[in-house]
């Protein structure tokens, strides 16, 4: 009986360590994966009176949601121009994509693109995207990320005419810093149409970030956009020259 009794106290002595290390294991907390959240402002505005009447407004809206391996970005844009009582300019883009990493270099993306440009023939453009992302260079003064991929794009003309085509797409991104906050950054994308040949679309900005105070910056880009096969009546090439005012948060 007793030699029975040491037994189980020894048992239950071996297992003391393990329910300790247990308890400690069910007390430490459970570590969430950290979310960074940036959203940058930029505005610009114009406006003239007396012999000339011109009023012009430009907006961009730059969010991005990071947490662990995956990325959502949202960019918004707005372009308005009134010159007297008739709109000269009227461009609207909306662009939403999620980034997941697969690798430290390699991602893939998928992502939606809504814009409005009557100046440029179309009332409504669709677009629906995917494909892979390489950071070809990601070092603290300069980042190179080149893109590449497919889109489905539905057209809607403002002569009330529905286009709906398959293409590829090109992209890269690169940037470098000064400072923190003071950077250059040039973004070119090429997407050709597969249903027609001469169709072929190119999106390049050209932009230079300079600190003001705290959060603030002047930012100043250079856009163009050319459309190798616009619609009747319409120019092949836009070009858009801002001056704004950038807040980031």
């Amino acid at each position: 009986m007793t030699s029975m009794i040491r037994s189980l106290a020894l048992f239950a002595l071996g297992l003391l360590p393990a329910a300790a290390a247990a308890a400690q294991d069910a007390a430490a907390p459970v570590v969430e994966p950290h979310t960074a959240t940036k959203l940058t402002l930029d505005l610009g505005f114009v406006n003239a009176a007396g012999n000339t009447e011109v009023t012009t407004l430009s907006f961009t809206e730059a969010l991005s949601v990071k947490g662990g391996r995956w990325e959502f970005k949202d960019l918004g844009g707005v372009v308005y121009g009134r010159t007297g009582d008739s709109t000269t300019a009227e461009q609207i883009k909306m662009d939403a994509r999620i980034e997941v990493q697969v690798v430290s270099v390699l991602h893939v993306f998928v992502g939606g693109i809504y814009e409005r440009n009557r100046f440029a023939g179309f009332d409504r453009r669709l677009e629906e995207y995917a494909g892979v992302a390489i950071k070809v260079i990601d070092q603290p003064s300069d980042q190179l990320t080149v893109e590449g991929g497919s889109s489905v794009n539905q057209d809607l003309t403002t002569t009330n005419q529905y286009v709906s085509f398959a293409a590829l797409r090109a992209a890269a991104l690169y940037r470098h810093n000064f400072t923190k906050t003071a950077y250059v950054q040039q973004t070119v994308e090429l997407i050709p149409n597969l249903s027609v040949a001469a169709d072929l679309r190119l999106n390049s900005e050209s932009a230079l970030v300079a600190p003001v105070a705290g959060r603030a910056a002047i930012k100043v880009a250079y856009a163009v956009k050319y459309d190798k096969l616009p619609e009747p009546g319409f120019r092949k090439t836009d070009r858009i020259f801002t001056t704004a005012l950038q807040i980031v948060f």
